[in-house]
Parts: C-alpha cells; sequence; structure tokens
C-alpha cells in the first residue's frame, strides 16, 4: 500500500513537471499567432513643430497654429499683393513690405509723349539761313528724279516729300544763265521729323544758254 502511494506521487510530480516545460517551450506572448485585445503596437512619439505661415513678403499670419491634443492646427495665413499705380503713373519708388502691411509706394505722373511733329513745321525749321520764301509747303511725289537724287546724297528712311517753290537764296551761276531762286524738297520721316533737304536752282536772271 505504501509503494503504491509513493508510485502515485511520483507519477503526478513527472507529469507536472513536463506540463510546465510543454508551457514554457511554446510561442512568446503577443508574438506571431499568439496575440490578444491587450497587444498593441510599439508607440514611437517626437516632437512636433507647429507650422507657421510663409515669411515671403506679402504674407501674414490670421490665426497661429495650436495644439488640438496629437497634432497641431493649420495656420490661416493672409497674403497682400503689393500696391501698385494707376494707369499713366510711374513708381518712385515701389512699395516695400515693413512685415505687416506694404508701405512707401510714390506714383509720379508719366510725362505725355510729344506730339507727333508737323512735316511742313519741321521743313520749314530745317531750312538753312540765308533762303526765304513766300510760298507755303506742299506734299507732293518728288518721282524718279528727285528719288534718284536723295539717294545720291545719301538720304533714306522717308515716306514723304514736301515742296517749297518759290525760295529766294543765294545768287548762283550755271550754264543757264544766273539767278537766286530755288525749289526747295523736304524728305519727311513716318514720325515726322526730317531726313534731308535739298535745294534746286530753278530761275536765270541774265542771259545764257540751257540744252533743252
Amino acid at each position: 500500500m505504501r509503494l503504491t502511494k509513493t508510485l502515485i506521487r511520483t507519477l503526478l510530480i513527472a507529469c507536472v513537471v513536463l506540463g510546465g516545460r510543454s508551457a514554457l517551450a511554446g510561442p512568446a506572448r503577443c508574438s506571431v499567432n499568439n496575440q490578444d485585445s491587450t497587444c498593441v503596437g510599439q508607440v514611437v512619439t517626437a516632437w512636433q513643430v507647429a507650422p507657421t505661415c510663409s515669411t515671403a513678403a506679402g504674407w501674414t499670419t490670421v490665426v497661429p497654429a495650436s495644439w488640438i491634443g496629437s497634432q497641431y492646427s493649420a495656420p490661416q495665413c493672409n497674403y497682400q499683393a503689393p500696391p501698385t499705380c494707376p494707369s499713366g503713373y510711374d513708381q518712385t519708388p515701389p512699395a516695400s513690405w515693413d512685415g505687416s502691411n506694404w508701405v512707401g509706394l510714390g506714383c509720379t505722373p508719366r510725362s505725355p509723349p510729344p506730339p507727333p511733329n508737323d512735316p511742313a513745321s519741321a521743313c520749314a525749321a530745317a531750312v538753312p539761313g540765308g533762303y526765304t520764301s513766300s510760298g507755303s509747303w506742299q506734299q507732293v511725289n518728288g518721282g524718279y528724279i528727285w528719288d534718284s537724287m536723295a539717294q545720291g546724297a545719301g538720304i533714306s528712311g522717308y515716306s514723304s516729300e514736301w515742296q517749297l517753290y518759290p525760295v529766294t537764296g543765294p545768287a548762283y551761276s550755271n550754264a543757264c544763265g544766273t539767278g537766286n531762286q530755288y525749289l526747295t524738297m523736304c524728305y519727311v520721316r513716318p514720325d515726322g521729323s526730317v531726313a534731308g533737304l535739298m535745294e534746286g536752282q530753278t530761275q536765270q536772271t541774265s542771259s545764257g544758254q540751257c540744252n533743252h
């Protein structure tokens, strides 16, 4: 009887030892295939910097970012475009940004463009001293001869030709005789300025012969 009890105790101790080893040999808790609702992922924390608005010229912060428990809210930003002068004005100087506002804009009225030159007035101003006329300038088509003479004299870039006759000037002498009357041709550019001026002798006041 005593031997039987001893054998039973020995068997119970062996079962406990073997069962414990089996439990210890199983997978670790919260490992793959051994997880339950108490297993959570590893939480990693880091310092969060509050977002801000751009510091470029024209930007201001209306509402800064604030901490809302787990992160920062987005700030509310506003952009002010630099002011400009109205049409017809120049910026002298342009506006500058002081951190919260645009300041210092100066506007100066732009000078109006000069009026286009009057061809007749421009031609009259180009006539050299010593020539006078009681006539008026007339726009003409000078034709091949006058155009060729202008080309030979290096006059170019003109768009119209104006004629003044009669013109009294310095006395001259040629194969036809002597005289002091001229025909003046004025070559005018598109902007109304004078490209060149030519004087042609036209009258004889004493004897002489010309080949006609």
